[in-house]
Order: C-alpha cells, then structure tokens, then sequence
C-alpha cells in the first residue's frame, strides 16, 4: 500500500476499525460486544499461505521470539489460523465451480498429558507441559453462475449446515447470514484511493440483500392468511452497529523474513485478557474465516490487476488461451473481484 493511501486513510477517519460496544437491547443478542479483538494476518515468505494470530500482542510475541511458536498455557504467540492456498486461476470459473478451493487449519493448544484431538492433522510444537496441534477446521467452495457468486464456507462439525457469502461479479461486496440475521461486507468507493477497507454491518429486515434473489418470493401473510405490507423502519430507529472490519491500509511496507497482510477487528463478548488461542469465541472464528476469503480475494484481485497492467506493457507476450479468452460467452470477462 502507498504511503498517500495510508496517510489519507488515517486522516480521513480515526474512528475506522472501532465495532459497536453495547448491550443495547435492541441489538441481537449475539452482537451485542463488551470488546473488540484485533487479529493481524501475516505472512511468512517460504510459506504460500497466511497465518491469522488471535491478537496483536500474540502477533507480536511470535515476531520477538523470531518467528518461531512459543509454548504457554494460553498459546499467546501462536497464530490461530493457517489459511492454505490453491493454484487455481481465480478467471477459470468454469473448472474450479463447486470444487474446494480453499483450506483453513486451526491451532490448539493443550495439556501434553492429555491425547490428542482425534482429528488433528499435525503436531506443531511439543513441551513437557503443552502441545501444539494443527487441525483442519473450514472448507471453502464456490458456486458461480450468470448473476451470483456464493461461497460456502463448512466448519468442523457443522458441514451439513454452511455459511454462505454472496457476491454480486459487478460489486465487491458480500452478504452473508448468521443466526438468521442478514450482514453485509461493504467496502465503499473511493474514486481517488483504491479502498479495500471492508466494513462488516448488520441489515435491517426493509433493506434488500442478495439473499432475497436466491429465493422465490413468497407473500408476507399473517396467521390469519391476510397479506401484510412491509413497513420501511425510519432511520431514527435504526442502529449502525459495526460488526468488525478487515483492510491492509497498515500494512508493512518492507518485507523481509515475515510481514503484516492486513488487519482483522471483531467485536465480541469475551475476557478483555484473552489474547492467545484459547477461549476464542466460535462467532469470532466464523467472522475471522470470512475475513481470510475477503483478503485471498484481494490478493488475487491485485495480482489480476498486476497480470494486467503487464500484457499491456508487453503486448508481445499476451498470448491468448481458450479459458480465459476475451469472447463475450466467457462468464470470466464479466467478473470483478
């Protein structure tokens, strides 16, 4: 990211990353965060993948320890999760459609005691009083057709029952729905600074979201079978709750060894001392997964970018190939990530 980027975003809005803290009765009841937990995603350069730490102070506990796992009772200094890459062409929709395309592993840390999970993968770190375990713990898959784009996001123990986030090819923000409630990843445009800062917000029932077209609409009756008019809810009584937000505007310029990628705020409701692995609360994992596929789809969006920028500075090597041609029946050419 440019410095001007980084200097415009900061100037602009000091409030950027702050959620909603509030017990109001009005929010649903698991939105409603006594605290917020910034979780920096970084990369290691002999790794493809990227790592998410459940906070900073883990972040930065693992950078002072030399990037290497640090072994105590909370698993402060251990990153939470690994998201693991894939070599698809994110343009050839017509192969990877359906299929798997991703991989989130988690960390867990436990007594050396005791056995290990029965669906661990990997043993990362042995001590006589701890042990680091690498665990599968989401898949994610797509689904693209002429107007949608849905991602189904399968967690450990839940596979039959995914969340999903929709994305419309034109826009680049996605839908999601969690305990029946509709939330949106908005990401605003900027037509001077190229904004990837994703805002995660809560919808209201009279507001439209992408979910709506993925059913056949069925008339609003009462119990009584008589038709009932959905009323606008005046702005008055609407509350902007933040839920957490994702963006690489401080991220590290210079990259050796390990840098920061991005930076992940959630809100919860939790122990304001809970900075390792452990206690980690499941909305905050599902929320943090989302936000790994939001910054894999950045990447790939800047890398496509990048693709772009150098077929034109080198027209001679711009050599067309049947999937990703410029014909207007390939769904491809249509998408924006």
């Amino acid at each position: 990211m440019g410095l001007f980027r980084k200097f415009a975003a900061n100037y602009f809005d000091d409030n950027r990353l702050n959620c909603t803290l509030s017990q109001n009765p009005r929010i649903p009841p698991f939105l409603r965060f006594n605290r917020q937990r910034s979780m920096p995603i970084m990369k290691l350069k002999n790794q493809r993948g990227y790592y998410m730490f459940p906070s900073i102070q883990s972040y930065e506990k693992f950078r002072s320890n030399g990037d290497d796992i640090s072994l105590n009772q909370d698993g402060v200094g251990v990153p939470l999760f690994y998201f693991e890459c894939t070599n698809y062409n994110p343009l050839d929709v017509g192969i990877v459609s359906e299929a798997n395309l991703y991989k989130i592993h988690i960390f867990t840390i436990q007594d050396s005691n005791v056995p290990p999970p029965f669906d661990h993968e990997d043993v990362i770190a042995i001590g006589k009083k701890f042990t680091i375990y690498q665990s599968l713990f989401c898949t994610i898959s797509r689904e693209v057709n002429w107007k949608r784009i849905t991602y189904k996001l399968s967690f450990r123990g839940y596979e039959d029952e995914p969340y999903l986030m929709v994305h419309r090819p034109e826009f680049r923000d996605l839908d999601t729905k969690i305990d029946g409630f509709v939330l949106r990843w908005h990401v605003a445009f900027n037509p001077v600074i190229d904004n990837d800062h994703y805002g995660l917000r809560l919808l209201y029932n009279d507001e439209k979201s992408l979910f709506d077209s993925m059913t056949k609409s069925k008339p609003n009756v009462d119990e009584k079978g008589r038709s009932v008019i959905t009323k606008p809810i005046p702005e008055s009584q609407k509350m902007k709750i933040s839920v957490a937000h994702y963006t690489s505007e401080d991220s590290d310029d210079i990259k050796i060894i390990s840098y920061k990628m991005a930076d992940v705020t959630i809100g919860e409701n939790g122990s304001p001392n809970a900075f390792g692995i452990k206690n980690v609360p499941m909305l905050t994992k599902i929320l943090s997964c989302e936000t790994l596929l939001i910054h894999r789809i950045e990447v790939d969006k800047d890398k496509e970018a990048g693709n772009k920028r150098w077929r034109y500075r080198n027209p001679a090597m711009n050599v067309m190939n049947p999937i990703n041609s410029l014909s207007p029946m390939n769904p491809a050419n249509n998408m924006t990530f």
